[in-house]
């Protein structure tokens, strides 16, 4: 008997920043590597407003939201209907 786990339909999309900040997290930090990477599969698999559960950001980044990680360090990434944009996840205050 298998488990049904739910696939997102909405599309991940992995900007260069933030692909090279996991990089970094990886070789550094795994632990937070491992949450980077939890996080990003919640908010696939979230609603539209779930997904928003995150602090909205201001000015330049108006439009996207930023989870924590630690200390300075946010998942930074912007929502649409169809795709979640992942754009950072290090050193945003």
């Amino acid at each position: 008997m298998g488990v049904d786990v739910p696939v997102s339909s909405r599309e991940a999309v992995f900007h260069e920043e933030f692909r090279e900040d996991l990089a970094w997290w990886s070789s550094q930090r795994p632990r937070i590597a491992r949450k980077v990477v939890s996080l990003a599969s919640a908010i696939l698999e979230e609603s539209v407003a779930a997904r928003e559960l995150g602090q909205p950001l201001r000015h330049a980044l108006k439009g996207c939201w930023t989870r924590r990680l630690q200390g300075e360090h946010r998942l930074v990434y912007r929502c649409e209907p169809n795709a979640v944009h992942f754009l950072q996840c290090r050193y945003h205050a």
